[in-house]
Formats: C-alpha cells, sequence, structure tokens
C-alpha cells in the first residue's frame, strides 16, 4: 500500500518491537493491515478529509490499530502509544492520566463493536491539555 499516513509504519513496527523487547519486524503479522489503520485517519472522500480534526484522526488511528490485529502480540498498547506519539504531534499532550483507566478505555476501544469514533475522541479530548 502506498500513500499518505499519520505515523509511518516502521515507526509504529519499531513501538511494537520495544513494548515487547523483540527485534523490529518479528511480530508484525500482517504490514498491510497495519499501513490500513495508519492511513484511514487521512482518508478523504470528494477531496475532503472524512476526519477533519486532529482529535478525530486519533480516535480514527486508535480504533484501527486496536482492530487491525497487525501484531502477534501487544496491539493495543502499540495502538495506545501510536495515538499518543500522533497527538503529540499533532500539539496536543495528555494530562496525567490513570493506567488503569487508560488501559480499561483501550480495551473497550478493541472489544465494542461499533464505528462510532465520537466517544472515543471525547475521551481523548478529556485527557489532553
Amino acid at each position: 500500500m502506498s500513500g499518505e499516513y499519520c505515523l509511518a509504519p516502521d515507526v509504529v513496527i519499531r513501538a511494537n518491537a520495544t513494548e515487547l523487547g523483540l527485534t523490529p519486524g518479528n511480530s508484525l503479522l500482517d504490514r498491510g493491515k497495519l499501513e490500513s489503520a495508519l492511513a484511514a485517519p487521512l482518508a478523504t472522500f470528494g477531496g475532503e478529509y472524512l476526519y477533519r480534526s486532529p482529535l478525530e484522526r486519533a480516535a480514527a488511528l486508535l480504533h484501527g490499530l486496536c482492530k487491525a490485529h497487525a501484531f502477534v502480540d501487544a496491539n493495543k498498547r502499540t495502538a495506545w502509544l501510536s495515538t499518543v506519539s500522533y497527538l503529540q504531534e499533532s500539539g496536543y499532550h495528555l494530562v496525567q492520566v490513570n493506567a488503569l483507566r487508560v488501559a480499561d478505555f483501550v480495551v473497550d476501544v478493541a472489544t465494542q463493536n461499533t464505528r462510532d469514533l465520537v466517544p472515543i475522541a471525547r475521551q481523548l479530548a478529556l485527557w489532553l491539555r
């Protein structure tokens, strides 16, 4: 897949490897799924972005990476770390958040059978400064 990504695939692959203590790429199951999840936040229709704000794009990124299962393990952790990185690159910073609340939130994103990104974006907004 060629195109525009909100984060470079190799950056996310390295983040996953670091989280697992592995050599980058050894835990990658499907690069195509990873690239699709990283491109989705920048999707357009009729020349307009589907997700117009950085928060909407971050929600799409978190959702996409959680659902893609592109890695052998640590998909949710990688999704969260990637989302935080994307938000920081977009000029946002998280306030101190409770790790258990974040874990519960990311598990909810991964397990809910919905495409509604509004609740995800709202929760992310609550944790930003």
